[in-house]
């Protein structure tokens, strides 16, 4: 299992490459190609968003299950506290052995949420490094397509880039809009 506990036989069966264009739609216009790849597009960003999510669930469960540990592991330290308080005497250094205790106890469960924190933060990473693959093979893929098919109109993906890189452009996300 990969860090975090998520299998990996999960995140196969949504692995799958959104199509790029069937030979037989019905829409055959620049346009509808276009509209297709771009929901191809957004299907990769949200299977890449769903992972983020599953990511997220899973490690605030972890930090959950981990806070609720520690929280016990105090709870016995005072206890034991109390337990041992029994003459005046001794107050003193069970206090002293109960805020070394609690230091103890505070500083390993820090250490714990900063390895849950950068294991999911590898994790996140790694996501985002097979869904940016996976995202510059498909528009690989739409590219040639296109070309194929539409030799002389631009790319729809090139076109959006060059929108969002001038200014003129307020989204930053890929849209077919501009094609219906």
């Amino acid at each position: 299992m990969p860090i975090g506990g998520m299998s990996s036989e999960s995140s196969r069966s949504s692995d799958s490459m959104p199509e790029v264009c069937a030979e037989n739609d019905w829409d055959n216009s620049p346009a509808g190609l276009a509209r297709k790849q771009c929901r191809g597009l957004y299907e990769l960003w949200d299977k890449r968003d769903s992972k983020y999510e599953d990511i997220r669930l899973q490690f605030a469960h972890n930090r959950y299950r981990t806070r609720q540990y520690y929280e016990g592991q105090i709870l016995l330290a005072q206890r034991k506290y109390e337990q041992g308080v029994g003459c005046c005497t001794l107050r003193l250094f069970f206090s002293r052995f109960l805020r070394r205790e609690l230091k103890n106890i505070g500083e390993k469960e820090q250490n714990a949420m900063n390895v849950l924190l950068k294991g999911e933060t590898i994790e996140r990473v790694a996501v985002t490094s097979k869904f940016s693959d996976r995202e510059e093979n498909y528009i690989i893929q739409c590219r040639t397509r296109w070309a194929k098919k539409y030799p002389a109109t631009p790319f729809w993906y090139d076109e959006q880039e060059e929108l969002s890189t001038s200014g003129d452009y307020d989204g930053s996300s890929v849209s077919a809009q501009s094609f219906a």
